[in-house]
């Protein structure tokens, strides 16, 4: 952060989208609206640079943790990837891979993702050529641990 301009910082009260929820024993828990903290974030995170390449990317989801795929389409669709599906693949991998073409891993956008999320690329020159992506973002057990309770 430290290297951000003093205007690149914005604060966001997410305080009016918290809403209480009342569980099977009767007591209230708060949960963040997941619909309506989308609206709320709008394009808070959105990157100009990666909406402007428009590659089309697929998540795979290869763990056993449900809905690991949504929670990282959610977080990519919010930047500007523009994404054509999110589904489940096996075997399980350990952390996260980009696998593409070999040009399309030299983007800006298959190297934001791997700054971001410290996946390994792969070189694969039929990647994505049967669903119509750029590159496949497969998801593994080091990012199922942040979301599996």
């Amino acid at each position: 952060m430290s290297s951000l301009p003093v205007d690149g910082l914005r604060v966001l009260e997410v305080s009016t989208i918290i809403t209480p929820t009342v569980l099977p024993d009767g007591s209230q828990q708060k949960e963040l609206d997941e619909t309506r903290i989308d609206a709320y974030m709008g394009s808070e995170f959105f990157d100009t640079d990666i909406r402007e390449e428009s590659l089309s990317v697929a998540i795979y989801n290869t763990t056993n943790t449900a809905a690991v795929g949504k929670v990282f389409a959610r977080q990519l669709t919010h930047i500007g990837v523009r994404l054509v599906m999110v589904g489940n693949k096996v075997p399980a991998i350990a952390s996260c891979r980009i696998v593409a073409r070999k040009e399309k891993l030299t983007t800006y956008t298959a190297k934001f993702l791997q700054r971001s999320y410290g996946c390994t690329m792969i070189i694969d020159e039929q990647a994505g050529s049967d669903i119509g992506a750029d590159l496949i973002f497969e998801l593994g057990e080091q990012e199922a641990s942040y979301y599996s309770s």
